[in-house]
């Protein structure tokens, strides 16, 4: 994936990189498949064959967290951008430190 200058400039918080199996769960049917495609303290974008609405709000489960989080982009395709939402935000800052600063 690759995000143009507008997408990265609207973030808050860096991510990381980090492909792991993610499992999103609304509040009625089955279980979503999906898989990081980036993580931050603030957020992650996760890939999923399943469509997802912008505003939804979502519970999730990774292999070292879990929570809630609100879709707010599609960023295309089966791509989806997700702010995370609650007390997760400072647990995933220690899950998921920020990647560092490049040198100059």
């Amino acid at each position: 994936m690759i995000l143009s200058m507008s997408e990265i400039e609207r973030r808050r918080e860096p991510r990381s990189q980090v492909a792991m199996a993610c499992t999103l769960i609304r509040r009625i049917g089955n279980p979503i498949a999906a898989m990081t495609v980036d993580v931050g303290s603030g957020g992650m974008s996760v890939t999923t064959k399943r469509p997802l609405a912008v505003d939804e709000v979502l519970s999730f489960e990774l292999p070292r967290m879990s929570g809630r989080a609100s879709v707010l982009r599609s960023h295309g395709g089966d791509v989806y951008g997700l702010r995370f939402e609650g007390e997760l935000v400072e647990l995933s800052a220690r899950a998921f430190p920020p990647p560092p600063a490049p040198s100059a």
